[in-house]
């Protein structure tokens, strides 16, 4: 039984010393920037270079002084901050006896992931401190990180919903019937698409467009899967499956609700994480 258990509880280990690898590189990237911070203010102060590069060693001698900084940004990069209501709710439902870790093996992490990805969209939703930060009310320092956050995130949601509109990365699997058999052959849900060995070409050499004017593949594509990657894959899953259930709405009324398309993306995309399967086949066991 004690080996069985070691065994057993290895996995969980390996996954730890994951966290902390990463976490630990991190923070020491962290350091160093808050040391080339020291350096750059002991300039604009009027020390010459060496008195300069002394504060900022005296920094990397004592991490300690900026520990909160580090402890924050550690977690932050490695999607363990603490989450709040939404993180409590995920641990009722961990602590059911014998179905809780079964449905949620899993909430620290894909509730991190969602939280960056809400803050980095067009219109970001999150937490009063990250408004507070966007407004500058924490100080320039935050609210550079967070505007360049929410720009960088913003303009890679527009960017990848146009890839989308033209075929080159797909979204979410559509849920009806109908219009999955009328999918192209061999098409997987988020991917980026690109032409295959053997596409065809005009008589100047040339490819031809990937689509004709119908929207049917002119060749053979391959679709390489970007999901899993969060909160990056997730702002890329997002933008590309909004346009794509517009445009694949059989109804033509159904595809101009905008905000029905945002909410079936995000619920679809995070139905797909494998850490979140046991949340996703409850919800499929609940519909049928």
């Amino acid at each position: 039984i004690d080996t069985f258990g070691k065994v057993a509880r290895l996995p969980f280990r390996l996954l730890l010393a994951g966290d902390e690898f990463f976490k630990t590189v991190s923070q020491r990237g962290e350091l160093y920037v808050a040391a080339s911070r020291r350096y750059q203010a002991s300039l604009r102060n009027g020390a010459d270079h060496q008195t300069a590069l002394d504060e900022a060693g005296m920094l990397l001698l004592d991490p300690r002084a900026v520990s909160e900084s580090l402890d924050h940004k550690g977690r932050y990069e490695t999607m363990t901050l603490d989450t709040g209501a939404i993180g409590k709710a995920a641990s009722f439902i961990q602590n059911i006896p014998v179905l809780g870790r079964i449905v949620l093996p899993f909430a620290t992490a894909p509730t991190n992931d969602m939280l960056r990805t809400l803050e980095r969209l067009p219109i970001p939703i999150g937490s009063a401190r990250l408004y507070q930060d966007l407004l500058g009310k924490n100080g320039p320092q935050a609210q550079q990180l967070a505007l360049g956050r929410w720009s960088l995130g913003s303009m890679t949601f527009a960017y990848t919903a146009k890839l989308a509109a033209q075929g080159s990365l797909t979204g979410a699997m559509p849920s009806d019937k109908k219009t999955r058999d009328a999918l192209p052959p061999g098409w997987q849900p988020y991917s980026v698409v690109t032409r295959s060995a053997g596409f065809p070409r005009d008589d100047s050499g040339d490819y031809l467009p990937m689509y004709d004017e119908y929207g049917r593949p002119n060749g053979p594509l391959t679709y390489t899967n970007y999901a899993g990657f969060g909160p990056v894959s997730s702002i890329v899953g997002l933008a590309a499956s909004i346009p794509q259930s517009i445009a694949m709405a059989r109804d033509p009324e159904q595809g101009k609700f905008f905000a029905t398309a945002a909410i079936g993306a995000v619920v679809d995309y995070y139905k797909e994480l494998p850490m979140l399967q046991g949340v996703s086949q409850l919800m499929d066991f609940t519909d049928n």
